[in-house]
């Protein structure tokens, strides 16, 4: 077998090194990027980039882009802008095609021809623009706060230069000069300044080290005052810049003021009369209603009052076993109420003269406590509320517009608007709920947290930082129409007699013994007494302070026949427990009723409706200039990513 000559295998050799290192040669990056700055001392700047690439055909295939942000914004969201025009565009040293293409907060200027493609390999591309308003003025000094590169390059960098050219006399009036590399808000060091000469009319800076992607160039020069003239006070140009802002500020104002004078005119509360201690009910007012007008809403203990009204008033009678309750059909001795009649009708349907309640889900019951809420709220709600609704739909048509103002003055009308048709979208589908439900606590408890939850996910996913904003200024404002609609719901003239009553009714229930005793003409303390009143301290949530101020009525029933296993009414047969006085058993009927019934009066929502009461076009140049442009760098806040200019790029 013949050996291979030597010069065969280094030549070998040398071929396997330069395949192993075209995947390295293959990367596209940015070779170098040189920065050129003219300052003049009325603030203008020309800038010339020159920016050598390694084009592979991949993401640079006709040319690279270039993002320059003209738009910046301080904490307030006042908005400063800058002028920007391109002079020039170079690709290998021959005038090349450019098309601009507007940003939200800038533009974007594509280097190359649409028809051409790039060969392989390295090219130049210089850019030539001019600037201004880019200097900031402060008490004590004036500063260029300059993003060199911006941090918007999706390609490495592997040497950054930049030059600041300063006017006459600008060199000796220099009091600070730093810079900053690394990531957007990094502090990082991988720089040096290049010493400018005795007259110091230039500046020079350049990285020691090799940038990733995203990471960039920001240089700080701060100055004497007097170098360079300071602009007046340009009303004119701020009422320009911030006319969204202004007309945003004033549409929150004008919905604060409109809610105000809403509510001053139409949601407050009559004056509430003078309450004084009842001994009955208000007149036609039954036991459902007294706890639907107390709460303004329907709950199972609605429908435990109107069962209870029915027994005391002899249209059923209740026998309870250990685990259920049998209600018995009877004939009513006084008069029901229309709600109570419906009531009774559902619960007794055909000839079905019995009605067995445990735990499970039961559809008369259902049936019945739907019927019954329809009732009270067509007797009671517009006789007793104002809802105010033309009121409260407004205030949502106001809060939508002021919505529309915010996000248009934070992303601009180049934002993404499908994102903001969705945040739209769900505003709308929380205003139907609200419609709906009418926001009750629970629903307001659960639609906050799935926003903020919303909120914590959109984050996670690294949108847009100003989205964090819109959706939190989208709370408030959801936040400020729940209370709106809290506080228009007043009651009529009539509603606030009504409960004048059964407040009066309310405190004569949970008084006490000897402030009973002093009230003209109070009542006998016997068992009927106790028994017309049970079922609206039942309503009011009082059963327990109302059996106890029997106390003593019991015990001498008890007395009296201690053999009896019943409690001393018609319409109750049950269980006494041995030991257990009268007391204890009757303010638990109402409990252990009540608990019942939450789980037989519920069925599957599906069968019942029952309502409580109660690179692309549009995206932001990776400037970060939301609010970097502002701020000042000379009191150790400047970071990599500050300042004016910036942007980014890449390849097209």
């Amino acid at each position: 077998m013949r050996r291979l000559p030597q010069t065969m295998i280094i030549r070998l050799l040398f071929i396997g090194l330069l395949m192993s290192g075209a995947p390295v040669l293959a990367v596209e990056k940015i070779l170098h990027f040189d920065s050129d700055i003219h300052l003049t001392t009325d603030g203008k700047m020309i800038v010339v980039e020159t920016i050598d690439v390694w084009a592979e055909g991949l993401a640079i295939k006709r040319g690279i882009y270039r993002d320059f942000p003209t738009r910046y914004r301080n904490q307030l969201a006042l908005e400063r802008r800058t002028d920007f025009e391109v002079v020039s565009v170079l690709l290998d040293g021959e005038p090349t095609a450019m098309m601009r293409q507007a940003l939200a907060n800038g533009w974007r200027v594509y280097m190359g021809d649409k028809n051409h493609y790039l060969s392989h390999g390295q090219h130049r591309f210089q850019f030539t623009y001019r600037t201004n308003h880019q200097l900031q003025f402060f008490d004590d000094h004036d500063e260029l706060y300059w993003n060199v590169t911006g941090n918007g390059w999706v390609f490495a960098i592997n040497k950054v230069t930049a030059r600041v050219h300063l006017p006459d006399g600008a060199g000796k009036a220099i009091k600070d000069i730093q810079a900053w590399t690394g990531y957007q808000g990094q502090q990082g060091d991988n720089f040096e300044i290049i010493p400018g000469g005795d007259e110091q009319q230039k500046v020079e800076f350049a990285t020691t080290q090799t940038l990733a992607e995203h990471q960039g160039l920001t240089i700080g020069l701060s100055f004497k005052k007097g170098v360079f003239q300071e602009p007046g006070l340009q009303f004119g140009r701020f009422i320009q810049h911030n006319i969204l802002w202004l007309s945003t500020l004033m549409s929150i104002f004008g919905l604060l003021f409109f809610m105000v004078l809403a509510w001053y005119r139409h949601g407050r509360d009559p004056k509430k009369g003078i309450i004084i201690a009842r001994f009955k009910p208000p007149k036609g007012i039954s036991p459902a209603a007294i706890n639907y007008l107390d709460n303004q809403k329907i709950t199972n203990t609605t429908l435990t009052a109107a069962i209870l009204s029915l027994a005391v008033k002899g249209a059923l009678r209740i026998k309870q076993k250990s685990q259920h309750y049998r209600l018995f059909k009877q004939k009513p001795n006084q008069s029901l109420s229309k709600g109570e009649k419906q009531l009774f009708k559902n619960l007794f349907t055909d000839k079905n003269d019995e009605l067995i309640i445990n735990k499970q889900p039961n559809g008369k019951l259902a049936k019945g406590k739907k019927q019954l809420a329809l009732r009270l709220k067509t007797e009671y709600k517009d006789a007793c509320f104002k809802n105010n609704r033309r009121y409260i739909i407004w205030g949502w048509l106001l809060s939508i517009v002021c919505c529309a103002l915010f996000y248009t003055l934070f992303y601009g009308f180049g934002f993404n608007w499908g994102e903001l048709l969705a945040g739209f979208l769900t505003f709308v589908f929380i205003f139907i709920i609200a419609i709906i439900f009418l926001m009750t606590w629970p629903v307001i408890v659960g639609f906050l947290f799935i926003l903020i939850l919303v909120g914590s996910i959109t984050e996670i996913m690294n949108l847009f930082a100003a989205v964090q904003v819109g959706i939190y200024f989208t709370l408030v404002m959801i936040g400020l129409n729940i209370l709106f609609t809290r506080l228009m719901q007043a009651p009529t003239i009539y509603g606030r007699q009504i409960k004048d009553q059964i407040a009066g009714l309310k405190l004569y229930i949970s008084m006490a013994e000897e402030q009973r005793l002093n009230l003209m003409n109070p009542p006998e303390k016997n068992l009927a007494h106790y028994e017309a009143l049970l079922p609206y301290a039942v309503a009011l949530g009082l059963e327990n302070r109302w059996a106890e101020k029997f106390s003593t009525v019991f015990s001498a029933e008890q007395e009296t026949d201690k053999t009896t296993t019943d409690l001393p009414f018609s319409w109750y047969q049950g269980v006494v427990i041995s030991g257990q006085s009268f007391t204890e058993q009757l303010s638990g009927i109402s409990r252990q009723l009540d608990n019942t019934l939450q789980k037989a009066a519920d069925v599957p929502a599906s069968k019942q409706s029952i309502s409580s009461s109660s690179d692309g076009y549009g995206s932001y140049s990776s400037s970060y200039s939301s609010s970097s442009s502002s701020s000042s760098f000379s009191s150790g806040g400047g970071f990599s990513g500050g300042g004016g200019g910036g942007g980014g790029g890449g390849g097209w």
